[in-house]
């Protein structure tokens, strides 16, 4: 991501002739847009962006335009995937989800991310699937303690 940056900050200032954009205000308008938080982006932001995705990649910026080898997923994507085909479960009670209770939510799956990731595919998976056999193994012991669940 720092390469990307660069890259595309030197474009901007070196070949867009704008020197007037400080590099920070440039990396907060690049966060923006990669975190979604913006979808609108100006014509030089975009000329650098592409420049800097050819810089990295052979075709890289035909390649984005085409979502080719696309690597990284939004929390959007990943959990609109993995949750449209399930309902809430039923011991969830959704007035519970209250904001602060969501915040919370946010941090367990993200730390949970966090702890489980490896930089081998399989050793993810082994984790991700590790993990889950320990939660079915704690919530099936709450279940046996507390009979109202």
């Amino acid at each position: 991501m720092k390469k990307f940056e660069s890259l595309a900050f030197s474009y901007h200032v070196n070949v867009l002739h704008n020197s007037k954009l400080r590099r920070a205000d440039f990396r907060i308008q690049l966060r923006n847009f990669m975190d979604g938080k913006t979808s609108s982006i100006s014509h030089h932001n975009l000329d650098s962006y592409l420049y800097a995705l050819d810089q990295l990649e052979l075709n890289g910026a035909t390649n984005a335009f085409y979502l080719k080898n696309k690597k990284t997923k939004t929390w959007r994507e990943v959990f609109l995937k993995i949750t449209s085909d399930l309902p809430l479960p039923k011991e969830i009670n959704p007035s519970h989800l209250n904001e602060n209770n969501m915040k919370v939510l946010k941090s367990i799956l993200q730390n949970l991310l966090r702890f489980c990731s490896d930089k081998d595919e399989e050793l993810t998976g082994k984790n991700l699937r590790l993990v889950d056999e320990i939660i079915k193994i704690a919530v099936s012991k709450q279940k046996n303690k507390n009979p109202f669940l």
